[in-house]
Protein backbone atom coordinates (compact mmCIF):
# COMPACT_ATOMS: atom_id res chain seq x y z
CA UNK A 1 0.00 0.00 0.00
CA UNK A 2 1.55 3.36 -1.03
CA UNK A 3 2.44 5.89 1.65
CA UNK A 4 0.56 9.13 1.06
CA UNK A 5 1.38 11.56 3.85
CA UNK A 6 4.89 13.04 3.91
CA UNK A 7 4.76 14.83 7.26
CA UNK A 8 3.55 11.81 9.28
CA UNK A 9 6.22 9.77 7.51
CA UNK A 10 8.87 12.28 8.50
CA UNK A 11 7.62 12.24 12.09
CA UNK A 12 7.70 8.43 12.09
CA UNK A 13 11.33 8.38 10.97
CA UNK A 14 12.19 10.95 13.64
CA UNK A 15 10.56 8.82 16.34
CA UNK A 16 12.23 5.61 15.22
CA UNK A 17 15.70 7.12 14.87
CA UNK A 18 15.41 8.56 18.39
CA UNK A 19 14.34 5.13 19.70
CA UNK A 20 17.48 3.53 18.23
CA UNK A 21 20.41 5.73 19.37
CA UNK A 22 23.08 3.79 17.45
CA UNK A 23 21.75 5.37 14.25
CA UNK A 24 22.94 8.75 15.53
CA UNK A 25 26.47 7.53 16.32
CA UNK A 26 29.43 9.23 14.69
CA UNK A 27 32.99 8.15 14.14
CA UNK A 28 35.69 10.04 16.00
CA UNK A 29 39.32 9.62 17.02
CA UNK A 30 39.92 9.54 20.77
CA UNK A 31 43.45 9.07 22.10
CA UNK A 32 44.55 7.81 18.70
CA UNK A 33 41.78 5.18 18.51
CA UNK A 34 38.79 5.22 16.16
CA UNK A 35 35.56 5.00 18.14
CA UNK A 36 31.82 5.43 17.65
CA UNK A 37 30.46 8.21 19.83
CA UNK A 38 26.89 8.50 21.10
CA UNK A 39 25.10 11.57 19.77
CA UNK A 40 21.60 11.08 21.19
CA UNK A 41 21.07 14.82 21.39
CA UNK A 42 21.56 15.44 17.66
CA UNK A 43 18.56 16.98 15.92
CA UNK A 44 16.66 14.82 13.47
CA UNK A 45 16.87 17.63 10.93
CA UNK A 46 20.53 16.76 10.49
CA UNK A 47 19.57 13.38 9.07
CA UNK A 48 16.59 14.01 6.81
CA UNK A 49 16.02 15.78 3.49
CA UNK A 50 12.55 16.87 2.48
CA UNK A 51 9.75 16.46 1.93
CA UNK A 52 10.70 17.37 -1.64
CA UNK A 53 7.95 17.60 -4.24
CA UNK A 54 8.88 15.94 -7.56
CA UNK A 55 7.60 16.72 -11.04
CA UNK A 56 7.68 13.07 -12.13
CA UNK A 57 7.50 9.66 -10.49
CA UNK A 58 10.93 8.61 -9.13
CA UNK A 59 12.48 5.39 -10.40
CA UNK A 60 15.50 3.32 -9.47
CA UNK A 61 17.93 5.70 -11.18
CA UNK A 62 16.57 8.63 -9.17
CA UNK A 63 17.25 6.96 -5.82
CA UNK A 64 20.55 5.48 -6.99
CA UNK A 65 21.76 8.99 -7.78
CA UNK A 66 21.13 9.95 -4.15
CA UNK A 67 23.67 7.40 -2.91
CA UNK A 68 27.03 9.02 -2.26
CA UNK A 69 30.09 8.41 -0.07
CA UNK A 70 29.86 9.25 3.61
CA UNK A 71 32.13 11.76 5.29
CA UNK A 72 33.20 9.26 7.95
CA UNK A 73 34.32 11.71 10.60
CA UNK A 74 32.15 14.47 11.96
CA UNK A 75 28.97 13.79 10.01
CA UNK A 76 26.05 11.33 10.41
CA UNK A 77 26.39 7.78 9.12
CA UNK A 78 22.79 7.58 7.93
CA UNK A 79 20.60 9.72 5.69
CA UNK A 80 16.88 9.80 5.00
CA UNK A 81 15.05 11.61 2.24
CA UNK A 82 11.32 12.06 1.78
CA UNK A 83 10.01 12.78 -1.71
CA UNK A 84 6.46 13.21 -2.94
CA UNK A 85 4.86 12.83 -6.34
CA UNK A 86 1.14 13.39 -6.71
CA UNK A 87 -0.47 11.50 -3.83
CA UNK A 88 2.47 9.21 -3.00
CA UNK A 89 5.33 9.69 -0.52
CA UNK A 90 8.67 7.92 -0.98
CA UNK A 91 11.24 7.26 1.75
CA UNK A 92 14.92 7.01 0.84
CA UNK A 93 17.33 5.44 3.37
CA UNK A 94 21.11 5.41 3.05
CA UNK A 95 22.89 3.92 6.07
CA UNK A 96 26.58 3.06 6.39
CA UNK A 97 27.28 -0.62 7.00
CA UNK A 98 29.34 0.32 10.06
CA UNK A 99 26.12 0.89 12.02
CA UNK A 100 23.67 -1.52 10.40
CA UNK A 101 23.23 -5.06 9.15
CA UNK A 102 20.48 -6.93 7.31
CA UNK A 103 18.38 -7.69 10.37
CA UNK A 104 18.68 -4.09 11.52
CA UNK A 105 17.46 -2.82 8.16
CA UNK A 106 14.38 -5.01 8.27
CA UNK A 107 13.56 -3.94 11.81
CA UNK A 108 14.07 -0.27 10.96
CA UNK A 109 11.58 -0.35 8.08
CA UNK A 110 9.08 -2.32 10.16
CA UNK A 111 9.33 0.20 13.00
CA UNK A 112 8.86 3.17 10.66
CA UNK A 113 5.72 1.60 9.19
CA UNK A 114 4.39 0.82 12.68
CA UNK A 115 4.72 4.42 13.83
CA UNK A 116 3.40 5.78 10.52
CA UNK A 117 0.31 3.61 10.99
CA UNK A 118 -0.27 4.88 14.53
CA UNK A 119 1.51 2.26 16.64
CA UNK A 120 4.41 2.87 19.01
CA UNK A 121 7.97 1.57 19.36
CA UNK A 122 9.81 1.29 22.62
CA UNK A 123 13.22 2.98 22.95
CA UNK A 124 16.10 0.53 23.23
CA UNK A 125 17.08 -0.32 26.78
CA UNK A 126 20.05 -2.41 25.63
CA UNK A 127 21.93 -0.87 22.70
CA UNK A 128 24.81 -1.67 20.38
CA UNK A 129 26.88 0.62 22.59
CA UNK A 130 26.21 -1.72 25.51
CA UNK A 131 27.13 -4.70 23.34
CA UNK A 132 30.42 -3.02 22.40
CA UNK A 133 31.27 -2.61 26.09
CA UNK A 134 30.48 -6.29 26.65
CA UNK A 135 32.88 -7.21 23.86
CA UNK A 136 35.61 -5.10 25.44
CA UNK A 137 35.10 -6.95 28.72
CA UNK A 138 35.11 -10.32 26.91
CA UNK A 139 38.58 -9.60 25.53
CA UNK A 140 39.93 -9.67 29.07
CA UNK A 141 38.55 -13.13 29.89
CA UNK A 142 40.23 -16.51 29.89
CA UNK A 143 37.55 -17.86 27.54
CA UNK A 144 38.50 -15.22 24.95
CA UNK A 145 42.18 -16.18 25.19
CA UNK A 146 41.31 -19.85 24.79
CA UNK A 147 39.16 -19.10 21.73
CA UNK A 148 42.00 -17.10 20.16
CA UNK A 149 44.37 -20.01 20.71
CA UNK A 150 41.88 -22.48 19.26
CA UNK A 151 41.42 -20.51 16.04
CA UNK A 152 45.15 -19.89 15.69
CA UNK A 153 45.75 -23.64 15.78
CA UNK A 154 42.76 -24.40 13.55
CA UNK A 155 43.94 -22.04 10.80
CA UNK A 156 47.64 -22.80 11.05
CA UNK A 157 49.13 -23.29 7.57
CA UNK A 158 45.79 -22.87 5.79
CA UNK A 159 44.59 -20.43 3.16
CA UNK A 160 41.00 -19.91 2.02
CA UNK A 161 39.91 -22.51 -0.50
CA UNK A 162 39.35 -21.16 -4.00
CA UNK A 163 36.27 -22.61 -5.65
CA UNK A 164 37.07 -23.85 -9.16
CA UNK A 165 35.78 -21.64 -11.95
CA UNK A 166 32.61 -22.90 -13.58
CA UNK A 167 31.00 -22.27 -16.95
CA UNK A 168 27.52 -22.72 -18.30
CA UNK A 169 26.45 -25.95 -19.95
CA UNK A 170 26.15 -24.11 -23.26
CA UNK A 171 29.92 -23.57 -23.30
CA UNK A 172 29.63 -19.79 -23.62
CA UNK A 173 32.09 -19.24 -20.79
CA UNK A 174 29.62 -17.57 -18.46
CA UNK A 175 29.01 -18.66 -14.91
CA UNK A 176 26.18 -21.13 -14.60
CA UNK A 177 24.22 -22.87 -11.86
CA UNK A 178 22.43 -26.10 -11.15
CA UNK A 179 19.12 -26.15 -9.27
CA UNK A 180 18.33 -29.25 -7.27
CA UNK A 181 15.39 -29.88 -4.95
CA UNK A 182 16.27 -31.73 -1.76
CA UNK A 183 13.86 -33.88 0.34
CA UNK A 184 13.51 -31.51 3.30
CA UNK A 185 11.39 -33.77 5.51
CA UNK A 186 13.70 -36.74 5.02
CA UNK A 187 16.79 -34.65 5.78
CA UNK A 188 15.19 -33.16 8.89
CA UNK A 189 14.23 -36.62 10.14
CA UNK A 190 17.71 -37.98 9.46
CA UNK A 191 19.29 -35.05 11.32
CA UNK A 192 16.95 -35.57 14.24
CA UNK A 193 18.01 -39.20 14.52
CA UNK A 194 21.69 -38.21 14.33
CA UNK A 195 21.28 -35.39 16.83
CA UNK A 196 22.65 -32.70 14.52
CA UNK A 197 21.12 -29.54 13.08
CA UNK A 198 20.06 -29.34 9.44
CA UNK A 199 22.38 -26.38 8.87
CA UNK A 200 25.40 -28.36 10.12
CA UNK A 201 24.40 -31.34 8.00
CA UNK A 202 24.12 -29.24 4.83
CA UNK A 203 27.38 -27.45 5.67
CA UNK A 204 29.18 -30.77 6.03
CA UNK A 205 27.83 -31.96 2.68
CA UNK A 206 28.94 -28.72 1.03
CA UNK A 207 32.41 -28.95 2.56
CA UNK A 208 32.84 -32.51 1.32
CA UNK A 209 31.80 -31.51 -2.21
CA UNK A 210 34.22 -28.58 -2.10
CA UNK A 211 37.02 -30.79 -0.81
CA UNK A 212 36.57 -33.21 -3.69
CA UNK A 213 36.29 -30.49 -6.33
CA UNK A 214 39.34 -28.59 -5.09
CA UNK A 215 41.47 -31.69 -4.54
CA UNK A 216 42.62 -30.35 -1.18
CA UNK A 217 42.82 -32.50 1.93
CA UNK A 218 41.63 -29.66 4.14
CA UNK A 219 39.39 -26.82 3.00
CA UNK A 220 38.78 -23.48 4.63
CA UNK A 221 35.76 -21.25 4.06
CA UNK A 222 34.07 -18.54 6.08
CA UNK A 223 30.46 -18.36 7.18
CA UNK A 224 28.54 -15.61 8.90
CA UNK A 225 26.67 -15.55 12.18
CA UNK A 226 24.01 -13.01 13.12
CA UNK A 227 26.02 -12.02 16.19
CA UNK A 228 22.82 -11.50 18.18
CA UNK A 229 23.66 -13.80 21.01
CA UNK A 230 20.82 -13.13 23.44
CA UNK A 231 17.20 -12.01 23.42
CA UNK A 232 17.95 -8.38 24.25
CA UNK A 233 19.73 -8.01 20.91
CA UNK A 234 16.99 -9.20 18.59
CA UNK A 235 15.31 -5.85 17.92
CA UNK A 236 18.16 -3.37 18.26
CA UNK A 237 20.00 -1.41 15.57
CA UNK A 238 23.66 -2.04 14.90
CA UNK A 239 26.18 -4.15 13.04
CA UNK A 240 26.60 -7.48 14.81
CA UNK A 241 27.36 -9.98 12.03
CA UNK A 242 30.44 -12.08 12.74
CA UNK A 243 32.57 -13.94 10.21
CA UNK A 244 33.61 -17.42 11.35
CA UNK A 245 36.14 -19.75 9.69
CA UNK A 246 35.14 -23.35 8.96
CA UNK A 247 37.77 -26.02 8.30
CA UNK A 248 36.91 -29.45 6.96
CA UNK A 249 39.09 -32.52 6.70
CA UNK A 250 37.79 -36.02 5.90
CA UNK A 251 34.17 -34.77 6.13
CA UNK A 252 34.62 -33.45 9.67
CA UNK A 253 33.94 -29.70 9.87
CA UNK A 254 35.27 -27.55 12.68
CA UNK A 255 34.03 -24.01 13.32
Amino acid sequence: QPLRDAEPLKAAVDTVVSAHPYLKARLAVVDGEVVLQRRDEDSFEIFVTGPVRLSSAPGTSFFQALVRPFDLFGKPLCRFGIYTYEDCAYLFCDIHHIITDGLSNGRLVADILKVYNGDTVEPETFTAFDRALEEQENKRTEAYAQAAGYYKELLSGLESTVYPHSSSASGQGRAGYVRQTLPGAAISGHCSRLGVTVSNYVLTVFMEVLRRMSGEDRVLITVIDSGREHAAMQDIQGFFVKTLPVVSADTVAEV
